[in-house]
């Protein structure tokens, strides 16, 4: 028996169209997906995903979604080729999702307190950046912080407590007591 994501209540299992209809049918402006595939997202742009990438994750992530909201398992492969047949091309994940995503997005780099920017790029690959290093570019190189060579310039405090007698030391001065 299956529930009905929109309402929680119990419906008649109808076969997996029903279900693959309902899944598109879903309201996905849903404050826990929305959440959830927010942070997602924002992970794999940080490891420079592409745009192909994120919409295949966001994808799965509806039907992993769903799938638990209802309470029975569904296939993704069966649902993307049950969306292509019924587009009569391949699958494409809605955009719906982006757009309301790309306000949180920005809520989210306007309230980072680090002073690097959220979209900077990244060199290509390893080889890029030790091409960069190797010719003397690290300027170039996004994220790149310089860091002093002196890590504190302040003299150390001395110690104002007695030193702790250790559980040996203790022992013997008992012995002597």
């Amino acid at each position: 028996m299956l529930v009905d994501a929109s309402t929680s209540n119990p419906v008649t299992h109808q076969g997996p169209e029903h279900v693959f209809q309902q899944l598109d049918s879903y309201d996905w402006t849903d404050l826990e997906f929305q959440s959830g595939i927010l942070a997602i997202l924002e992970s794999m742009k940080a490891q420079c995903a592409s745009d192909e990438q994120l919409q295949a994750t966001e994808a799965k992530a509806k039907v992993f979604f769903f799938s638990n909201k209802i309470g029975s398992p569904i296939s993704y492969d069966e649902y993307s080729a049950w969306r292509s047949a019924k587009q009569g091309r391949p699958a494409q994940p809605s955009t719906t999702v982006n757009g309301a995503i790309s306000s949180q997005e920005a809520q989210l780099s306007d309230s980072a307190a680090s002073g690097v920017p959220a979209n900077e790029p990244y060199p290509a690959s390893f080889d890029a950046i030790v091409e960069l290093i190797t010719s003397g570019r690290t300027d170039e190189i996004p994220g790149i912080k310089d860091v002093p060579l002196k890590i504190n310039e302040v003299p150390p405090t001395e110690a104002t407590m007695p030193k702790r007698a250790k559980p040996w030391e203790a022992k013997a001065d008992e012995a002597n007591a």
